[in-house]
């Protein structure tokens, strides 16, 4: 991002909120402390656990479908890695839907392994 030297100085507090995203996403860190603050304090409120998995399912698979589309980031890398552990957030809510749905055998100790790697 460039700055004016007069600019420089009023934002500098806050460079550390957009410094990472391309200009056009200057605003995309809202976007993402709404992500988190949805899925820690908005999610746990819906009383069906079952509910509240399939809803962060789909709430993680829609953020990693907009950081995959929007690309927001300056850095290449610090894009597929927010792109990356996004997938393994889905990947954990939809191993979670699997496990309430009682999909796996609770006796095999191969599913367990699968689950922890």
């Amino acid at each position: 991002m460039q700055f004016s030297d007069e600019s420089s100085k009023e934002l500098s507090p806050l460079k550390f909120l957009f410094i990472h995203y391309k200009c056009s996403f200057w605003y995309f860190e809202s976007i993402e402390s709404l992500r988190r603050v949805a899925f820690v304090s908005v999610l746990p409120l819906v009383p069906s656990p079952r509910t509240r998995g399939m809803i962060g399912f789909f709430m993680a698979f829609a953020f990693s479908m907009l950081f995959q589309q929007t690309k927001p980031y300056q850095n290449q890398f610090t894009g597929n890695l927010a792109t990356n552990c996004s997938y393994a957030i889905v990947l954990t809510y939809f191993m979670a839907i699997m496990i309430q749905a009682e999909y796996f055998d609770d006796e095999d100790p191969v599913v367990g392994s699968v689950i922890l790697m």
